[in-house]
């Protein structure tokens, strides 16, 4: 029995803004980049009414190793991981990713710098970032004119 999948045109796009940073980044290759493992953090970002929470999946590292920065609705995430390489091995596959790295998520609005909370947990950091209160949706009351 042949089974059919329906595919989904849309499921893996991303936004434009994601697309150019992509093609730039892509775009700039230097001699020495070629021989460095490119250190890619996966995120998950989600909305609140109340907040931003991204989960940055980072394993091995611990609080000192990382530095978060927050500059309007910009969040920088660096980290340089600490690996020992155990002596006298040779290395035959290394796919760990080595030195540091830099990860930048652009929020649809500022946030609340102040307000910020981190947590390092088995690996995830998750950052929690409120929304200023100008930049939350509020509802209008209607009143009615008799």
């Amino acid at each position: 029995m042949t089974m059919m999948t329906r595919v989904d045109p849309f499921a893996e796009m991303m936004s434009l803004r994601d697309a150019v940073n992509q093609l730039l980044e892509e775009s700039f290759v230097s001699p020495f980049r070629l021989l460095q493992p490119t250190n890619i953090v996966p995120v998950d970002v989600y909305e609140t009414d109340e907040a931003f929470i991204v989960k940055a999946f980072m394993p091995g590292l611990t609080p000192d190793q990382l530095n978060i920065s927050i500059e309007q609705n910009l969040v920088t995430i660096r980290g340089e991981p600490k690996t020992d390489q155990p002596e006298g091995l040779r290395p035959i596959r290394v796919e760990t990713q080595l030195g540091p790295f830099t990860r930048q998520i652009a929020l649809p609005m500022e946030i609340d710098a102040e307000h910020v909370q981190a947590e390092l947990d088995n690996g995830v950091l998750t950052l929690t970032l409120p929304k200023l209160p100008e930049a939350k949706p509020r509802k209008i009351q209607i009143k009615a004119v008799a």
